[in-house]
């Protein structure tokens, strides 16, 4: 008999224990939902080297956001309407935005990054990898390959591959800073190193021939200098045509 009433105070004591719990659990989320955020917090993600944005220009548009008459209490925030008014902004690829238990905002900014800086005949733009167009910077210069001749917006997706072949290999990924369309439609590229012309011609069996100039650099070029020739023609089946100076 004893035991049993044991039992039960145990059982009622861990009941009005964990109704308690959610008691004060419900209490604290309320009292959350209904706070007032005390501040936010940006962080932007420099990992890939852009400098385009800063926190102040970021920090400036959210005050604009909440000045605008957006609620700044908890369970009012539309988080969804801020992050689509950060994605507006031209450097920006991608935002998150988040509430924390101590009542903060937390704001996550991805930078975009270019794959390619374009020098066309009446303007200067970058090209990410899947061929979205933003502006050049006032301040800030992306280390990236620059695009030059005359291409139309079709043929963009071709030069991204270009560009993505290229990108594939860490030694032409870094010797390669300038391809150029002639007009004959024939592509050009420039190396960091060496006064001479890769002539790429068109754009087919492009990883076949980033496999003949890597393997061009490391058997010749490395022997004679960058410098000894003036012109490696990569268009040529099963061969490479190098032309002295």
């Amino acid at each position: 008999m004893a035991e049993k009433v044991k039992v039960r105070l145990r059982t009622i004591f861990w009941v009005i224990t964990l109704l308690t719990w959610i008691g004060m659990v419900s209490a604290t989320w309320q009292a959350r939902e209904a706070a007032v955020i005390k501040e936010w917090l940006v962080n932007i993600d420099y990992s890939e080297g852009m400098q385009f944005l800063t926190e102040d220009e970021i920090d400036a548009e959210i005050q604009a956001f909440f000045e605008e008459g957006n609620s700044l209490k908890m369970n009012e925030i539309n988080i969804s309407m801020l992050e689509e008014r950060l994605r507006s902004l031209e450097y920006v690829e991608r935002a998150e935005v988040y509430s924390t238990i101590e009542s903060e905002l937390r704001v996550d900014v991805y930078q975009r990054k270019p794959l390619v800086r374009v020098h066309a005949e009446d303007e200067q733009y970058y090209l990410t990898e899947r061929g979205l167009k933003f502006p050049l910077h006032p301040e800030f210069s992306a280390r990236v390959p620059l695009v030059s001749g005359k291409i139309d917006p079709e043929q963009w997706s071709d030069v991204l591959g270009l560009m993505q072949v290229i990108q594939e290999d860490s030694l032409l990924s870094a010797q390669i800073v300038e391809i150029e369309r002639k007009e004959n439609g024939k592509y050009w590229l420039y190396p960091r190193l060496g006064n001479h012309t890769i002539r790429w011609g068109n754009l087919e069996n492009g990883k076949e021939k980033a496999r003949k100039l890597k393997k061009f650099y490391k058997e010749i070029i490395r022997k004679t200098g960058a410098d000894y020739y003036k012109s490696i023609d990569l268009s040529f089946d099963d061969q490479v045509v190098a032309s002295k100076r």
